[in-house]
């Protein structure tokens, strides 16, 4: 009877061996005072007409509400992610207002004291 060692399969084969990649880390952004930074501004404009919620792409910005109150993202397919409180939410099935931000911000100069 006929052994394999360990660095062949069963056919005979030796497995390919896979590079090990890189990983990059990113280090989270630093955060200055609230008295040194500008505010700013978006416009975002909400569809009139609701839409389902399996029309709703992942990562777009919806609103549960007409008036577009209550600013949420959906993440997955199954929950999205209430702008006010950060945190997500389970979310299966709905019609919600798509919101479009626009890309370009008002920034206001002046600091809060």
């Amino acid at each position: 009877m006929e052994q394999t060692t360990i660095n062949e399969s069963k056919n005979g084969n030796k497995p390919a061996i896979k590079p090990k990649r890189k990983q990059r880390s990113v280090g989270i952004p630093q955060i200055q005072s609230i008295n040194s930074m500008q505010g700013v501004t978006y416009r975002g404009y909400i569809e009139a007409q609701p839409v389902d919620w399996e029309a709703l792409s992942n990562y777009d910005f919806y609103s549960p509400t007409e008036d577009g109150s209550n600013l949420m993202i959906k993440i997955t397919k199954s929950k999205s992610l209430d702008i006010k409180t950060q945190k997500p939410i389970t979310t299966t099935f709905g019609r919600a207002y798509r919101v479009h931000i626009q890309q370009n911000p008002v920034i206001d100069h002046k600091r809060a004291d």
